[in-house]
């Protein structure tokens, strides 16, 4: 039996570090994506590959400046989970029950949590999207400011709007942008790539021409590559649990055999 005890103490070790190095890794992720341009250039290329270099720092001044409880939640779990991995280590290295029991209730509270987070952003339906389209309508919000947000919020409505080669406004049409502004060419059914002078599209140009709104292409978008998203949370949950099983099996031997 103390070989096979042996075993699941080398299992759970090998574990623990594959959670330690996950959860650092989606710490760094979020530090990155809220402080490092490039490394966001370089994720945002893949996920929007049609996308102009010029409109993409665009975007990442959005997200950036939008996205900030993201990278928080990303952070925040991240080095939570990195630290009791720790905390589990060395309690199996050094056989501390003190430190098994600490490791055994932090990991729970955080799989709670973690299940409570996959649960309300994947599986409850539509939330996902809410997420989503509540950061675009802050993006809205700053639309036509004279500012290098209001900039980059134009140039985000122009490139979906122009997305999957067809033509959309806003979120729900043209009457979500400021009054008073001009509107993406888009919502005018323009390109803007037509000779001088530069394009416009007002209003009554929006009004007339009737674009449908983006909302179910930003959907279509998000259900697409909604398995990526999900599949790493999940696996990593699945993880922990395992190790939870397995650890509390082990403290039970532990005191058993004392």
């Amino acid at each position: 039996m103390g070989c096979f005890s042996g075993l699941i103490k080398l299992f759970l070790l090998i574990l623990n570090l594959v959670l330690l190095i996950a959860f650092v890794a989606m710490a760094t992720m979020g530090m990155l994506i809220r402080f490092n341009e490039g490394y966001l250039m370089d994720l945002l290329s893949k996920a929007v590959e049609k996308w102009p270099v010029r409109f993409l720092h665009d975007l990442i001044y959005l997200i950036q400046n939008f996205g900030a409880p993201v990278s928080i939640v990303l952070i925040a779990i991240g080095f939570l989970v990195a630290i009791v991995s720790l905390i589990g280590i060395f309690a199996l290295l050094c056989k501390v029950k003190c430190l098994a029991i600490i490791y055994l209730v932090s990991i729970s509270l955080l799989s709670v949590v973690e299940l409570a987070l996959i649960i309300y952003i994947y599986a409850i339906p539509g939330n996902m999207n809410k997420i989503v389209e509540k950061l675009l309508k802050k993006t809205l919000k700053v639309y036509g400011e004279k500012t290098d947000l209001g900039t980059a919020s134009e140039n985000l409505w122009k490139m979906i709007g122009l997305g999957e080669g067809e033509f959309c406004c806003g979120l729900d049409g043209y009457k979500d942008f400021p009054s008073g502004k001009e509107l993406p060419l888009p919502c005018c059914k323009k390109y803007g790539n037509e000779t001088s002078p530069s394009p416009t599209c007002t209003e009554t140009e929006a009004a007339k021409e009737n674009v449908k709104d983006c909302k179910e292409k930003i959907e279509d978008y998000i259900g697409k590559n909604k398995t990526v998203f999900i599949a790493v949370p999940c696996g990593l949950f699945a993880i922990q649990v395992i190790v939870l099983i397995t650890m509390s099996a082990l403290c039970t031997r532990w005191h058993r055999d004392d």
